[in-house]
Parts: C-alpha cells; structure tokens; sequence
C-alpha cells in the first residue's frame, strides 16, 4: 500500500506539472486550461454556454440531406464528454472533474491524458509489487522446502543412530545379564569351596588329635618297657 500511495503522489506531481505548462501556453495564446471550472460550479455552467454559443457559431449546422454531416462530430464529443465523467473526482484534484479534461479555442472537450497515465502506471508498480512479493513468497517456500528436506535427514540419521544404539543396549544387556549369571556361579563355587575348606580344616583339627594321642601311647609304652 506505500508503493500505491507513492505512485499516486508521483502522479500528481507529474499532473500539476502538465497543468503548468499548459497554463503558460494560454499565456502565449495557446491551448488553455479551463481552471475557472474548478470553482463553484456556476462559472463553469457559464463557461459551458459560452463556449456551446461560440461553437455554434462558428461551426455550420448540420444538413440532413448531407451523407457527410450524419453529426458524429457531436457524437464524438458527447463520448469524449461521458469518458470524462470517469475521472476520478477526488483522489488528485479535490473533486474537480474539469480539471482532467481541457478547452481549446473552438470550445471543444479533451480528455487529459493522466486518467489512463495514472492508471497504467498504478497497474504497472501494482503488478510489481505482487510480482515481488510472489517471488519473495517462492523463495521463502524454497528455504522452508529445503530446510525440511534437511531436517528429514536429520532425522533419518538420528533415527538409525537410535535404532544402532537399541542393538547395542540390548547386545550390552544379554553381556551383562551373562556376566551375572558368571559371577552368580563364581560365588557359589567359592561358597563350596569354602566349605570344603571348613571341612578340611575340621579334618585336619581331628587328624592332629589322633596324632597327638598316639604320640601319648606310644610315649608310654616306651615307659613302661624302659621300667
């Protein structure tokens, strides 16, 4: 909408400089600008008149029995009159629709060629803008089309890196469930051991009485031979 408006203030500059040098051509006697329209309204219904007299004065009726005079001179000028009605009546000129059209000597309707000016030139920087914001919308679509092509390998990556990580969690789990079951084994070999241990030393405890009796025996037995 700022480039909209920036064109119509373009526009207007550019129209209130057509109407300058317009203004010094009817100064030298050339084409003028009919500004007096501009005012109240009556002095251009006055200017109207004055000009339909002047034409009509200078210009011959038109004959019936005449192919040529079929009046599409006046039919020219009530089109020339009704496309003027077109023009905008408040966007540059404050609601002055005489100041778009312009009057010669003969009193003859022109349109001013703005309207279609503005109009094209508003269409053409409206067609810019959409152009350029359609292609900064494609670009942006382009950055978020690639940034979720990446993400999407991302996450195909992350996903095999999970689904590496399960195998190995689970071939870590059955390790450490058979090293538990090693060492469960280990534990009850040692407890087994350990009690063949008691055992030996219980063995071993009695062996040395049996030795120590005997030793008594037979020390006796020596005794009473030497007596």
């Amino acid at each position: 909408m700022a480039g909209l408006s920036q064109a119509r203030m373009e526009d207007e500059d550019g129209y209130q400089d057509w109407l300058k040098r317009h203004d010094e051509g009817a100064e030298d006697g050339g084409i003028s600008d009919n500004t007096e329209a501009a005012g109240d309204g009556k002095d251009s219904d006055d200017n109207d008149s004055r000009e339909s007299d002047e034409t009509s004065k200078n210009e011959a009726p038109a004959d019936d029995d005449n192919p040529e005079d079929d009046g599409s001179h006046e039919a020219h000028s009530l089109e020339e009159d009704s496309a003027m009605d077109d023009w905008p009546s408040s966007s540059s000129n404050g609601g002055k629709k005489d100041l778009g059209r312009i009057s010669t000597r003969r009193g003859e309707r022109k349109p001013a060629p703005f309207g279609r000016i503005i109009e094209k030139m508003i269409e053409k920087k409206t067609k810019n803008l959409v152009r350029r914001g359609l292609s900064s919308m494609a670009q942006k679509f382009e950055a978020q089309e690639k940034g979720l092509e990446s993400n999407k390998k991302t996450l195909e990556s992350n996903k095999k890196t999970l689904e590496s990580n399960k195998k190995t969690l689970e071939s870590n789990k059955k390790t450490l469930e058979a090293n538990t079951q090693t060492l469960e084994a280990n534990t009850q070999t040692l407890e087994a051991n350990t009690r063949m241990l008691e055992a030996n030393k219980q063995t071993l405890e009695a062996n040395t009485r049996m030795l120590e009796a005997n030793a008594r025996m037979l020390k006796e037995q020596v005794n009473r031979l030497k007596a």
